[in-house]
């Protein structure tokens, strides 16, 4: 994307291909993995400075809750907040068509976690750093 000179439309277009294909993968039976890290790639493409804004919020909810699926929930919810408050601070007119993509892909990773979030209500979620007792 980075090389040839796509519109807007066309660069989301590319990120929901190359997302939906992590999720879905055809050649897995349309199961795959839960698209965070594909989506991280993809997005820091179209908007560098909310990915980082995400980033930052992945690390500090993964080491206040010490679950990976929460800051994966978090950082994704974060995110079309974030392009909206770039874009108002930076005094642009908002892209409309990268915010509703967005908006739509952070529902879709919380729908993909959502036997995560069961999990840690039932307090059954394996933590990421193991501490001692």
């Amino acid at each position: 994307m980075l090389i040839f000179d796509f519109t807007g439309l066309e660069k989301v277009i590319v990120a929901a291909w190359v997302i939906g294909g992590s999720m879905f993968s055809p050649w897995l039976r349309l199961k795959g993995g839960k698209g965070i890290g594909t989506s991280l790639g993809a997005l820091f493409v179209l908007a560098p400075f909310p990915v980082l804004v995400s980033v930052v919020v992945f690390v500090v909810i993964l080491f206040m809750f010490n679950y990976v699926s929460i800051a994966s929930i978090s950082s994704a919810i974060v995110f079309p907040i974030a392009i909206f408050v770039a874009e108002s601070m930076r005094g642009i007119r908002h892209d409309t068509i990268l915010l509703v993509f967005a908006i739509l892909l952070a529902c879709a990773l919380v729908a993909m976690h959502r036997v995560n979030i069961s999990k840690v209500a039932n307090g059954t979620e394996h933590r990421f750093f193991l501490r001692k007792k």
